[in-house]
C-alpha cells in the first residue's frame, strides 16, 4: 500500500 502523499492529495483537490 502506497502511503498518499499531501502533494498528491492536494493535487487532487486543486484539480477539482
Amino acid at each position: 500500500m502506497k502511503e498518499p502523499s499531501s502533494t498528491e492529495l492536494d493535487d487532487l483537490l486543486r484539480k477539482s
